[in-house]
């Protein structure tokens, strides 16, 4: 699923605005329209701003981004933040994996 149709999904759900969410998470209207589209800037900071503001598990919105297009093709000019955030993401998953084994 592309994030940008999980945060138009969760949006609507909640029964808020763009402008709503765009002022939650410091952002101009148009930034959060451009994210709701699945383009844009979608920082670390941003996803955890949403996954809180939105009540949900930062690991949905993680795994929704590694399986998002835009984070996949990552080619040195095109997408690099992307990719760095799914590179870190991917890290952090491996670093929460690995401690799940050593408290079994």
């Amino acid at each position: 699923m592309n994030y940008g149709r999980t945060l138009q999904r969760l949006r609507k759900l909640k029964g808020v605005s763009q402008l709503e969410v765009a002022e939650h998470i410091n952002v101009s209207r148009t930034t959060y329209v451009n994210l709701e589209k699945g383009m844009g800037e979608l920082t670390l900071s941003k996803i955890i701003t949403l996954a809180e503001y939105y009540k949900v598990n930062i690991n949905y919105f993680i795994n929704i981004i590694l399986n998002t297009d835009n984070y996949t093709d990552c080619l040195p000019t095109k997408n690099q933040e992307f990719c760095d955030i799914k590179n870190m993401l991917e890290e952090i998953l491996l670093k929460i994996h690995d401690l799940n084994e050593v408290n079994k």
